[in-house]
C-alpha cells in the first residue's frame, strides 16, 4: 500500500477486502453524523424552511402553485365549511365538510366573464355563497390555469410577480378588501397583471356588500385626510371592475 501527496491531498490504494471494511466504516460514520450533529443540521434547515412566510394558500410541498383542477377542496380557498357529515365509503367512514353547491342563475354569466379574462368581482352579503360560486365557475372554465391565491396583503407583490410571469393564471383574491391598502393592490399593479399579460389572466375577487359600499361617492366626505390616498386607490380598483361590467351580485 502506498500514499502520494498532491497539493495537500492524499490518494490511498487499498486492497479490496480492506476497502470493503473501510467503506463500511465510512457508511457508519455518515450514519452517525446524520443521527447526531448531522440530524441537528437537517432539523434546523427544515425548521428554517417552515419558518419562511408562506406566499400561497394552496401550494405543493416545494411551494409551487397548483393548477385549478388539482385543488378539489374549496374550504382551502375560504369557502365556509358545512356541518361535518360522515359518509360510509367501502366500509370506511369519511368526513365531509364541503357544502353542496347550489348552482345559481348567475353561474353561466360569471363563467363567461371569467372565460373572457380580466378583473372579475363578485359582491354580496356575508355567507351568501360568493366564494363557492367563483370557485365552481373557475373550475368549470379554467381547469388548467395556474391558481395563485396569496395568503395575505404582504404576500401580494410576490404572488403578483408570479401572475405576470405565468402564461395562464387565476389570481384569487377572496375578500378583496384584505388585499387593499398600504403595501397592497393598487390600480397600477392590477393593470400590470392584466394589461401586460401575454396569455390569459383572471383576477377573481369577492367582496362583501358593506365593504364595497365604503368606496361609493357618498362616503368620500367621511374619509380622513390620512386615509384619503388609500381610499382613492381602492375606489379606483373597484371602478376598473365596474366600468368593464364585471361586477357580479351574488
Amino acid at each position: 500500500m502506498s500514499g502520494l501527496g498532491v497539493g495537500g491531498a492524499v490518494a490511498l490504494w487499498i486492497p479490496g477486502a480492506a476497502a470493503a471494511s473501510i467503506g463500511s466504516a465510512v457508511a457508519i460514520a455518515v450514519f452517525t453524523a446524520t443521527s447526531g450533529r448531522g440530524k441537528e443540521v437537517l432539523e434546523k434547515q427544515a425548521s428554517q424552511r417552515d419558518a419562511r412566510p408562506k406566499k400561497l394558500i394552496a401550494a405543493g410541498p416545494d411551494g409551487s402553485p397548483f393548477r385549478v383542477r388539482d385543488l378539489d377542496d374549496p374550504i382551502v380557498l375560504r369557502v365556509h365549511p358545512a356541518e361535518t357529515l360522515v359518509h360510509n365509503v367501502a366500509g370506511t367512514q369519511v368526513l365531509d365538510r364541503t357544502p353542496p353547491y347550489i348552482r345559481r342563475d348567475l353561474h353561466d354569466d360569471l363563467g363567461s366573464k371569467i372565460r373572457r379574462g380580466g378583473f372579475v368581482l363578485v359582491v354580496g352579503e356575508s355567507t351568501a355563497g360568493k366564494t363557492r360560486m367563483v370557485y365552481e365557475a373557475v373550475r368549470a372554465t379554467c381547469p388548467d390555469h395556474t391558481l395563485l391565491a396569496p395568503t395575505n396583503r404582504e404576500a401580494l407583490d410576490d404572488v403578483a410577480a408570479m401572475a405576470i410571469g405565468a402564461h395562464r393564471c387565476i389570481l384569487w383574491l377572496d375578500d378583496l378588501e384584505r388585499f387593499m391598502g398600504a403595501g397592497g393592490l393598487t390600480p397600477n399593479l392590477l393593470n400590470r397583471i392584466l394589461g401586460r399579460h401575454r396569455g390569459h389572466a383572471v383576477v377573481a375577487a369577492t367582496m362583501r356588500s358593506p365593504e364595497f359600499d365604503r368606496y361609493s361617492a357618498r362616503e368620500e366626505t367621511s374619509v380622513s385626510d390620512a386615509d384619503m390616498d388609500a381610499w382613492r386607490d381602492a375606489r379606483d380598483i373597484l371602478r376598473l371592475a365596474v366600468m368593464s361590467g364585471d361586477v357580479v351580485p351574488s
